[in-house]
């Protein structure tokens, strides 16, 4: 998975009421952008109790289109 799809991802999990709490995810070789998915991910640890290891902050920021479904580095 690339660094704008995994970004997706935690922005989808984040945002969504209903994702469970607690959860671990091995996430090996997987980074994710340094704004808005550090920001989701944060809130998946801090807020939602869940452990993620293995993954690695990208150093680009991506940015959402106006429609919110595709990342674009800016």
């Amino acid at each position: 998975m690339d660094c704008a799809n995994y970004s997706k991802t935690l922005k989808g999990w984040a945002s969504n009421p209903a994702t469970p709490n607690g959860r671990n995810l091995g996430a090996t070789g997987r980074q994710y952008d340094n704004i808005y998915s550090a920001t989701d991910r944060t809130y998946l640890t801090s807020f939602k109790g869940w452990t993620i290891t293995g993954d690695v902050v990208s150093g680009t920021a991506w940015y959402l289109d106006a429609d919110n479904d595709n990342y674009y580095t800016g």
